[in-house]
């Protein structure tokens, strides 16, 4: 897939891109800054892969995005994984604490 940021200038792999489209509810008590890390895809061998720091500006990239409880946010996380890597799982993690939650990929 083609990465661009918001000057429209290409963002380049070291691997491939692998976007993830999300949709986050805040089910807890207090508001929640979800920032890019804590969002991992895994594959099937636990091999956890983080967001790229090169897609910050990428059009709406989640990155200090504030959730009030009961509200839900959407958004884009990009992953730089290597060409021959397939990730079977997403993994979220609310907050410093929390344990993050596994969601198997279609």
């Amino acid at each position: 897939i083609d990465v661009t940021d918001q000057a429209g200038q290409a963002v380049e792999a070291q691997g491939q891109w692998c976007r993830l489209d999300f949709s986050l509810k805040n089910v807890g008590k207090k508001q929640v800054t979800l920032t890019d890390d804590q969002i991992k895809l895994l594959d099937s061998e636990g091999v956890e892969y983080s967001t790229s720091s090169e897609t910050f500006f990428v059009k709406d990239v989640i990155f200090l995005q504030e959730i009030n409880p009961g509200n839900t946010k959407k958004g884009v996380a990009y992953f730089d994984i290597p060409k021959e890597a397939k990730p079977s799982k997403a993994s979220v993690k609310g907050g410093i604490f929390d344990k993050a939650q596994e969601i198997s990929l279609a």
